[in-house]
């Protein structure tokens, strides 16, 4: 089912043939069966003003793992939601004074040192995992590392099962429907997985860097979708598609 306004549109058909989706971005692009990026990347960089919303919404129990070249900064939201003038905040990934930080409820905390992979520029991989009791966690590890290294929050702030009510936004935090604390230039992103659950199963977002129709962004196998800049300006970079 598509929408346009507040209009609900049913069927749609090209002649005699049914439009199986249709997108809205800089065109309405109505498409008959798969739609394909032009090619996967390694990775899209920000301009330190593009920004994604993923469509799923700041709130636990979730899981969740990136694999991101951080940019040093006194601190920035890699992926996060957090409602104006409250304290309700989901932000699993942060980065904060050479480390990467965990943000739930009206708090954050101090996380893992990432400093080896600012200092060299090299990618991290991190995994969060937020829930309704003790237990929550950040862990990362520099790439080429074989292990972790966890900090684990036994202190639960509170609430059953809380909920920011907005969209998570990658590169940025969705502060009260605004991008806030966005990713400084230069920041890359090598996936991004997001997970219905504690246990790192259930997907329900999972964004694999592409270009398509010439712009940069993730697709997301979940949904079958491109996500790109949400932005009203700036844009993503990247390396040319590996089938060209």
């Amino acid at each position: 089912m598509s929408y346009l306004g507040t209009t609900k549109i049913g069927k749609m058909f090209l002649g005699t043939v049914e439009i199986a989706k249709a997108y809205l971005g800089d065109d309405l692009v109505f498409q008959n069966g798969p739609v394909l990026p032009d090619g996967p990347v390694d990775w899209i960089e920000t301009d330190g003003v593009a920004f994604i919303d993923t469509g799923i919404v700041g709130a636990w129990p979730k899981s969740c793992e990136v694999k991101a070249l951080f940019i040093d900064t006194d601190f920035a939201v890699l992926l996060g939601a957090r409602k104006a003038n409250e304290g309700q905040r989901f932000q699993p990934i942060m980065s904060n004074n050479n480390r990467v930080d965990f943000g739930i409820v009206n708090s954050y905390y101090s996380g893992v040192s990432i400093e080896a992979s600012i200092t060299n520029q090299t990618p991290v991989y991190v995994r969060a995992m937020a829930k309704n009791s003790a237990g929550s966690f950040i862990e990362a590890k520099q790439d080429g590392e074989s292990g972790y290294t966890r900090k684990t929050y036994d202190a639960y702030p509170g609430g059953s099962n809380p909920s920011t009510g907005l969209n998570l936004f990658l590169f940025a935090n969705n502060y009260g429907g605004v991008a806030a604390n966005i990713q400084p230039a230069g920041t890359r992103l090598y996936y991004c997985k997001i997970y219905s659950d504690v246990s790192f199963s259930t997907l329900v977002f999972d964004g694999t860097p592409c270009r398509y129709r010439g712009k940069y962004g993730l697709w997301d196998s979940v949904s079958d979708s491109f996500f790109g800049n949400a932005a009203g300006s700036g844009a993503f970079t990247g390396p040319s598609p590996s089938n060209e």
